[in-house]
């Protein structure tokens, strides 16, 4: 029923994308869920027409966790009913291709005017930059930043930021508070 949720702990061992799967059960499809994780938000998604409320038929959605112990949390957002039997959470191929590594070549900081403001090491050729909200959403985007990237304040808020970046092809990431008085 729309409003009702469950809630489970989760141990993340390795942080990264998941592909994460519900198998869901449902005579006629569109009834709406969203899969929580600590702050991580899933998208919106949508239980598949069955034509049963016991054969299940899986939806899936990536998701960047944090390693640790956490909550997750199911909740139904939408009718028509459906059941849900499992959920699963499988580390995606290319998070383990691209282990994220602690020391940054970068500072992302928050500038005099509130702005994001990204500042790479000397001599660091980077690939590529992007930005992720807290709920795990892009935010912004750009291939072989300069030595420095200011991001524009219209495109961020208040808030916790993952500020990633690929150079060498190895991933750098690190998290800032944007706050609403710099």
């Amino acid at each position: 029923m729309p409003g009702e949720w469950c809630e489970y702990m989760v141990d993340v061992k390795t942080e990264g994308w998941y592909n994460v799967t519900a198998y869901t059960a449902a005579m006629y499809g569109g009834g709406t869920f969203q899969i929580t994780v600590d702050t991580v938000k899933s998208e919106i998604l949508s239980a598949i027409t069955g034509y049963s409320w016991l054969n299940t038929k899986p939806v899936t959605t990536k998701m960047f966790l944090h390693k640790g112990s956490q909550v997750m949390r199911f909740s139904v957002l939408s009718a028509p009913a459906f059941n849900i039997d499992k959920t699963t959470f499988e580390i995606a191929p290319s998070s383990v291709q691209n282990k994220v590594i602690k020391e940054t070549p970068f500072t992302a900081t928050q500038n005099r005017v509130g702005a994001l403001e990204v500042t790479f090491n000397p001599n660091t050729n980077a690939e590529m930059l992007t930005v992720f909200n807290i709920s795990g959403a892009l935010v912004y985007s750009v291939s072989k930043p300069g030595q420095t990237v200011n991001i524009p304040l219209y495109k961020t808020q208040p808030g916790i930021y993952i500020v990633l970046s690929k150079i060498k092809n190895k991933l750098y990431s690190q998290k800032i508070l944007l706050k609403e008085e710099p």
